[in-house]
């Protein structure tokens, strides 16, 4: 109850960002016609899962941001309680308690739970199929091998990384068996032992030898990068002590029981190595899904200190949820909040304040030049251009059609240098545009010579912020 509470109150408050607004635009796109289709009638594919999801959501709750956020909601609750089985089947009672307790009042668990995109959604389904699998080597039942290859696809398309577990578990099992192995006589026993596994393993590798995982892989292992020490900085100031606890965890973990920490360890390492390496963009957002398992080492540790020097059980449960609470002091919450910060890569501007105001204060015809505008038809207001820009670090180009004369997404026309933005001005008695903290620092000079020289900055809607300031601005010829 209380991970619920924490994650529905107020959830319509905070204001939708640009992410989301690339979520529930495709949502709405499903409701009116079946498919997730962006206004310019270009299909969202992307997390096609979580879209459907959220359409369902809005069907049955309304096109606002509770009936947009609520999945998240759903599925951060059911994260608990996942995490919680995962841990106990891994490493006993004590061990997933601890880890279910923190998952419960983490604050950056409980903000993405608030999201309208699909890391919680990713984060569930990831777990899920870890849980799902473990049981089915270990039970040999048919209905969780059937069960991890739906939880398997479902991850996929929620997320590409989902596309990790066709490497984890085929790479846990074969580890893990490494004895039988390599001994020939004990693997063909092994196997007619598990003859459903002979099943699960042909409907994997099929799904693993499909197009969409040799394109998927193929794309991302052609991409060089390396931003470890971006991520490195990240888990270790955003999680100090757990990320430096975490690690004796996994030694104590491996000295337990190598077998069962191998496959957390596994499906914490996997991903971070194609998201530091071969992902294109920066985003602290993407390690989200595997976090649960840094929490799950700490956890370890904290129990074995626990264990070794407190011999009475009860006052070792007490010790437990201190130290928790206070190394946690900063990143745990207990009471519930409106607003939350993401992460340093995530702007959350305030647009509802902008536009509140342009929904009382703009005239039929005045035009609106806007960066997000997804964003805008969302606010329920018809963006007239876009002011083009870097969205995610790529040429602006890759935002607009075949033409590269208007933003693809919604058939915006594109203002794509200092003379566009000069004509609107020339061709326009009256017009808004509007900056946020992240299109503002991408746009060049010019641009805001221009702005400063002929516009007025509307200082009552305009909101700075810890999370990203939004800022509007305005011409009247007549005045």
């Amino acid at each position: 109850m209380a991970g619920l509470l924490l994650r529905i109150y107020g959830l319509q408050y905070q204001s939708l960002w640009i992410d989301e607004s690339y979520s529930v635009t495709a949502a709405v796109g499903m409701i009116e016609t079946g498919v997730p289709q962006m206004p310019s009638g270009e299909l969202y594919t992307r997390s096609i899962l979580n879209t459907g999801v959220i359409a369902l959501s809005m069907l049955i709750f309304g096109i606002n941001e509770f009936g947009a956020r609520l999945p998240s909601v759903f599925f951060g609750v059911l994260t608990i309680l996942i995490i919680y089985l995962l841990s106990r089947e891994l490493f006993g009672e004590r061990v997933a308690l601890i880890t279910a307790f923190i998952i419960t009042f983490s604050v950056v668990e409980i903000a993405w739970s608030r999201q309208a995109r699909m890391y919680q959604q990713l984060q569930f389904f990831y777990l899920l199929s870890l849980y799902l699998f473990y049981k089915y080597i270990n039970t040999k039942e048919l209905k969780f091998g059937l069960l991890t290859i739906s939880s398997i696809i479902c991850s996929i398309l929620t997320h590409a990384l989902g596309l990790t577990l066709l490497i984890i578990l085929p790479a846990y099992y074969l580890l893990s068996n490494i004895t039988n192995i390599k001994n020939l006589s004990n693997l063909k026993e092994e196997l007619l032992e598990k003859r459903t596994l002979i099943l699960f393993s042909i409907i994997l590798t099929a799904f693993a030898l499909s197009e969409i995982f040799f394109n998927a892989f193929s794309q991302v292992l052609n991409v060089r990068m390396d931003y470890s020490k971006n991520y490195i900085w990240y888990l270790k100031s955003f999680f100090p002590i757990i990320f430096y606890l975490a690690i004796p965890g996994i030694i104590i973990a491996f000295r337990d029981n190598w077998k069962q920490t191998l496959l957390p360890l596994l499906a914490f390492l996997i991903p971070l190595y194609f998201i530091f390496f071969h992902e294109k963009l920066l985003g602290y957002r993407y390690v989200f899904f595997v976090l649960p398992f840094m929490f799950l080492f700490f956890s370890k540790a904290i129990d074995h200190i626990s264990r070794t020097f407190i011999k009475n059980k009860a006052l070792q449960y007490l010790v437990i949820v201190i130290i928790v609470c206070l190394l946690f002091s900063t990143s745990l919450n207990i009471v519930p909040k409106k607003e939350y910060y993401l992460e340093p890569m995530a702007p959350q501007p305030d647009f509802i304040s902008v536009y509140s105001y342009l929904q009382e204060h703009r005239e039929p015809d005045d035009i609106l030049i806007s960066s997000y505008p997804e964003v805008d038809l969302w606010f329920n207001q018809t963006p007239d251009y876009w002011l083009a820009f870097s969205i995610a670090g790529f040429s602006p180009s890759n935002w607009m059609d075949e033409t590269e004369t208007v933003y693809r997404r919604t058939g915006t026309p594109a203002i794509k240098n200092i003379e566009d933005l000069e004509k609107v001005y020339e061709n326009n008695q009256r017009g808004w545009l509007i900056l946020d903290s992240l299109s503002g620092s991408r746009i060049p000079k010019v641009y805001w010579d221009f702005i400063k020289n002929n516009t007025i900055w509307e200082e009552g809607p305009s909101k700075p912020g810890p999370a990203g300031a939004v800022n509007l601005y305005s011409w009247d010829k007549e005045l």
